[in-house]
């Protein structure tokens, strides 16, 4: 942040020629700022006390407050893990109005000089840009605010190995339930295995998704739907398997005969 105080200017050469000062925040008027989506407190004037002021004779002060923000974001988990997300960070002065304070910025970007590459998340794109934004409590007025807008994408090679690659697998496992013989035992058996792969897998979908998350991710709606089917195997495997060791001379209840005769028949065309 950099401003001009005409109360901080001086003749270099009347002190020795010094042409600049640091200075402690609470000496100085410094503009009262706010992250508007913050997630916790809006001010904190004690962390801001740490960060002093350089002051040059002109007048010009520069001041560079930083720390750790957590900003409230909201997220859209459709793709995940191929997902892209962003990100605003609404830096905003509730004490002044436009014609006391202007807000501007020298870059249309962030700059990313000092950023450390993240494990999880790969950086698109970033944007900046101000507005003076007028609320409906103070028609009247507005209030100036910067707008720092982030895109990230997610780094899904760890997702895609450990979860999507084994569900594929299981699904391509899950037709071997119709190929076992009926009398090898293992039938019922593979299906409860996957059943419980499957119900493994979804917990920890669940367990990534954030529980404020406005959409369900397509890998957790495909997992559902596979525990379903595998579901469905399992059964028609208990029904194959007790049928298969039914004695010969056991007839079939009314309701299969009627539902293989003529329901089963006329869809095939037998």
């Amino acid at each position: 942040k950099e401003w001009t105080d005409d109360f901080l200017t001086w003749n270099p050469a009347d002190y020795g020629g010094m042409e600049k000062i640091v200075v402690e925040p609470s000496k100085l008027w410094i503009p009262k700022l706010a992250i508007g989506n913050s997630a916790n407190r809006l001010f904190d004037g004690e962390h801001y006390k740490r960060f002093w002021i350089t002051v040059r004779y002109s007048g010009d002060a520069r001041w560079q407050p930083g720390g750790v923000f957590a900003i409230a974001c909201a997220l859209d988990m459709n793709f995940y893990p191929f997902d892209d997300q962003n990100c605003t960070m609404e830096i905003e002065t509730w004490v002044y109005t436009a014609d006391k304070v202007n807000l501007s910025h020298s870059l249309d970007r962030i700059g990313l000089d000092t950023y450390i590459p993240h494990g999880e998340w790969t950086i698109i794109k970033t944007s900046v840009y101000s507005i003076n934004k007028i609320y409906p409590y103070y028609l009247t007025e507005s209030f100036p605010e910067v707008y720092c807008t982030i895109y990230v994408r997610r780094k899904y090679t760890f997702y895609f190995m450990y979860i999507l690659l084994p569900c594929l697998m299981l699904s391509g496992v899950l037709l071997m339930i119709f190929v076992i013989p009926a009398d090898s035992g293992e039938k019922v058996s593979l299906g409860v295995s996957i059943l419980l792969a499957i119900s493994v897998f979804l917990l920890l979908v669940a367990g990534k998704v954030p529980d404020t998350s406005d959409s369900i991710p397509i890998i957790a709606i495909y997992l559902t739907y596979f525990m379903l089917a595998t579901t469905l195997s399992v059964a028609f495997s208990v029904m194959v398997v007790k049928v298969h060791f039914k004695s010969p001379e056991h007839r079939p209840p009314q309701w299969l005969r009627h539902l293989v005769y003529n329901c089963l028949a006329k869809a095939v065309g037998i």
